[in-house]
């Protein structure tokens, strides 16, 4: 959670001043930023939570086959 906040907090700053060089800029207000950082960790949390949720149902004495 600390990188992606940080990272947010990154792309919204080097974005302002990417777009501080062109003459006609669009404005990407930060709630934007805050809005995909949000689904970010949600796509983060949902991957984890699928592997957590396959490994705790799998069966120990195939992975211990497995290794």
């Amino acid at each position: 959670m600390p990188a992606v906040c940080i990272g947010t907090l990154g792309a919204w700053y080097l974005g302002a001043l990417w777009t501080d060089q062109f003459s006609e800029t669009a404005e990407f207000p930060i709630y934007y930023y805050i809005l995909i950082a949000f689904v970010s960790l949600l796509f983060i949390i949902g991957c984890v939570v699928i592997k957590t949720w396959r490994i705790a149902n799998d069966n120990p004495v195939n992975s211990i086959k497995s290794e």
